[in-house]
C-alpha cells in the first residue's frame, strides 16, 4: 500500500506526543478556544465546523478531514492518547493495551499491515467494549434521558432504515466499539460523515445544552461515538477488530484473571438485569 495514499488523524487539542509522520498527521481541535497553536493543520481552516468543538469534541476535526482532504484511498482518525495496534500488538487478547507517555514511540504504528487488512475487510474498528448494561442505560446514567431519545426520533425521521440496528446495538447488546477512531475508504468515510454530520446537526438543533447532565458540553461528540458502529453495521461492512494502545497514566493492565472476571461479570449482570 503506498503511504501517500492512506491519512490517519491524530486530534490533539494540548501539547502532548503525537505520531507526526508521513501517514499520522496530528490536527489542533479547538483552536478557535484558545490562545496558542500547537504548529499542526488545525480544525478552524478550509471548510469547517471549529466554533462547535465544545460540544462536537474531535468531530471537528472529522468534519474538517471530509470537506478538505482529497486525492487519497484510505482515511482514519484517532486520539494523541488512543492509537490503533496495528502491528506487534494486533493479536492481544483484550480491547485496550495501557501504556505510558513514554512508550509511544516504542510501538510499531506503522501502516504496513493495513494492504492485507483491506484486502479482506473493508474498516478497522476498534475492539467491542463490555458494559454491566445496554449502552443505551450506560448513555442515560451519563447524559440528560432525554438525548438518547431526541437521537431516537431523529433517526426515525431522517433515517428510519436505521432504526432497527440503532436498537440492536444500543438496547439489545451490551457490547460495543465504544471508543470514536477508525480507518476505513475514502468513499466509506464520505458516506458515513454525510450521515453522521447530517443527525448531529439535528440533535444540535434539539437539545438544550444548558440542561445539567455529567457531560453537558461534549454531549453531541459522546452521542457521535454511539452512532459510529451503527452505521458500519447496518450496512454489513467487513469489520476488523483490534485492539488499541491508550496512553493513560491513571490505569495500568489488568491481569489475566482480572480482565476476564470484570467481563463474566458485565455479562452476567446484562443478562440477568441485576
Amino acid at each position: 500500500m503506498n503511504q501517500s495514499n492512506v491519512k490517519i488523524l491524530v486530534c490533539t487539542h494540548k501539547k502532548a506526543p503525537c505520531l507526526n509522520d508521513e501517514v499520522y498527521m496530528p490536527i489542533q481541535v479547538g483552536r478557535l478556544d484558545v490562545d496558542y497553536d500547537l504548529g499542526f493543520q488545525t480544525d478552524a481552516e478550509g471548510i469547517n465546523i471549529g466554533h462547535k468543538h465544545y460540544t462536537y469534541s474531535e468531530f471537528t476535526a472529522i468534519y474538517w478531514a471530509w470537506k478538505n482532504i482529497k486525492d487519497i484511498e484510505y482515511i482514519g482518525y484517532c486520539h494523541y492518547r488512543r492509537y490503533f495496534c496495528l502491528n506487534q500488538h494486533k493479536n492481544y487478547p483484550r480491547e485496550a493495551l495501557i501504556i505510558k507517555e513514554e512508550e509511544l514511540f516504542k510501538i510499531d504504528f506503522s501502516t504496513d499491515s493495513l494492504k492485507n487488512i483491506f484486502s479482506k475487510y473493508d474498516v478497522v474498528l476498534p475492539r467491542k467494549r463490555i458494559f454491566p448494561s445496554n449502552v443505551w442505560k450506560v448513555m442515560n446514567s451519563c447524559h440528560d434521558k432525554r438525548d438518547m431519545q431526541i437521537v431516537e426520533k431523529i433517526l426515525e425521521k431522517l433515517h428510519p432504515e436505521y432504526v432497527q440496528t440503532f436498537n440492536k446495538c444500543l438496547k439489545k447488546t451490551n457490547r460495543l466499539e465504544q471508543v470514536g477512531i477508525l480507518i476505513t475508504r475514502k468513499e466509506i468515510f464520505d458516506r458515513y460523515c454525510e450521515w453522521l454530520f447530517s443527525i448531529l446537526e439535528e440533535i444540535e438543533k434539539n437539545t438544550n445544552f444548558n440542561e445539567n447532565s455529567l457531560h453537558t458540553g461534549r454531549k453531541i461528540g459522546f452521542i457521535a461515538e454511539q452512532l459510529c458502529p451503527v452505521y458500519f453495521h447496518h450496512h454489513n461492512f467487513r469489520i476488523k477488530h483490534l485492539p488499541i494502545a491508550w496512553i493513560n497514566p491513571n490505569e495500568t493492565n489488568k491481569s489475566w484473571f482480572r480482565y476476564h472476571a470484570s467481563n463474566i461479570k458485565s455479562t452476567v449482570r446484562f443478562w440477568f438485569n441485576i
